[in-house]
């Protein structure tokens, strides 16, 4: 009978070594995996990180900057609309302006609207545009921003 428990306390024993390195592996898998890309994570978060602090940069630069008079922003909408397509929007009651497109290319209207808005702080309250296959066609109204 005293080898019989002697038998069982091994398969016991056994059991539970073999048990305990189970649940070591199954918990040090996982853990070798996560420490074999932490570093490709944290060069990824210190890139959005970068790239928040510069969109950060440039919300700042744009609210410390005063807004135009509006008769001062709207002659500069004149000058860069016919800068970049050659004509002059329409001045509305509301002092909003209407731009008229006619086949504009895509990067033209790009580099305008950048212009614009960091010149000017103008924002676009509507925007009735198609494209097509020679660029965009419709109507953009910008409203001038409002002086405290």
């Amino acid at each position: 009978m005293g080898a019989q428990a002697m038998n069982r306390s091994n398969v016991l024993r056994w059991a539970l070594i073999l048990l305990a390195a189970g649940l070591w592996l199954a918990g040090a898998i996982p853990a070798w995996q996560l420490w074999q890309s932490h570093e490709a994570q944290l060069q990824s978060l210190a890139q959005q990180r970068q790239s928040m602090q510069a969109a950060r940069q440039q919300v700042l630069a744009l609210q410390a900057k005063a807004p135009m008079a509006a008769l001062e922003a709207q002659s500069q909408i004149v000058a860069l609309t016919q800068q970049h397509l050659g004509t002059a929007p329409k001045s509305n009651p509301d002092q909003s302006l209407s731009l008229a497109l006619q086949n504009v290319d895509p990067a033209t209207l790009s580099q305008l609207w950048t212009d614009i808005r960091q010149q000017t702080s103008a924002s676009v309250t509507r925007a009735d545009l198609t494209l097509g296959p020679q660029g965009w066609t419709g109507t953009l109204v910008m409203q001038l921003a409002k002086l405290p």
